[in-house]
């Protein structure tokens, strides 16, 4: 079968890095490969979030002498979302794409995404199965889960996996983002449905992580998601979102 021409599609792709010391370049490796493939106007945002290893000389090390890359040093670790945040107002391009570092982009899986782009404004990655979870992180995911589509009456799959979202709807349409944490992904996906936003999911494969283990197993995380939920909540309720 012939493959789809997507020349047309910019895109701005961001890794949010936090000491991935261990897996940062073959991430970022995997994820050039995959927008090399298919785009010609992309560029690849790295976001190291107050990263204490290695992590940022490696970065420097990868992309040196490479165009199309922008990478950014925060220095304190201020969480994902806090992250993604600072990738997103940096992007020039049509099209925003979060990656986790841990789990990068291979060529399907960005096939996927430029397949479904056409009328939406969001497209919701979600996982069939949860690669790599402990039992208490299933539990966490399911709870998590509940929680968002009770209090926020929205009904998605999943709320923090790999989200492609189209820029305007940041700056032309005013969703403004205040969650750090994981609960950012979860933020942009109600917010993008009360604006009446186009939302539609697709199945994304989760594959096994890279290197370590997943901060969300965390007890701060998750004290830290429960407090941005009461935040977002709050928020909603009072309408100051709008």
């Amino acid at each position: 079968m012939k493959e789809l021409d997507f020349s047309h599609i910019s895109l701005s792709l961001i890794i949010p890095v936090y000491n991935e010391e261990k897996s940062v370049q073959v991430a970022i490796d995997s994820n050039l490969k995959a927008l090399k493939k298919y785009l010609t106007n992309y560029e690849l945002i790295i976001v190291n979030d107050g990263s204490v290893d290695n992590s940022q000389s490696l970065i420097n090390d990868y992309i040196k002498g490479k165009e199309n890359f922008i990478t950014i040093e925060k220095q304190k670790n201020q969480g994902i979302g806090s992250a993604i945040r600072v990738g997103i107002e940096k992007a020039k391009y049509d099209y925003v794409l979060p990656v986790p570092v841990d789990c990068p982009l291979d060529d399907n899986t960005l096939y996927l995404f430029l397949c479904n782009l056409e009328n939406v404004d969001v497209l919701v990655g979600y996982r069939p199965k949860r690669v790599g979870y402990s039992l208490r992180m299933k539990l966490n995911s399911y709870v998590f889960h509940k929680l968002i589509s009770w209090l926020f009456k929205i009904n998605l799959k999943d709320y923090n996996w790999i989200h492609l979202y189209k820029r305007k709807i940041f700056f032309e349409e005013g969703i403004k983002i205040s969650s750090n944490g994981i609960m950012m992904l979860a933020e942009v996906l109600i917010k993008s449905s009360r604006k009446n936003r186009s939302l539609k999911e697709i199945e994304i494969v989760q594959r096994e992580r890279l290197t370590g283990t997943a901060t969300a197993s965390k007890l701060i995380t998750v004290i830290k998601t429960i407090k941005e939920i009461v935040l977002l909540y709050k928020e909603i309720r009072n309408k100051s979102f709008i």
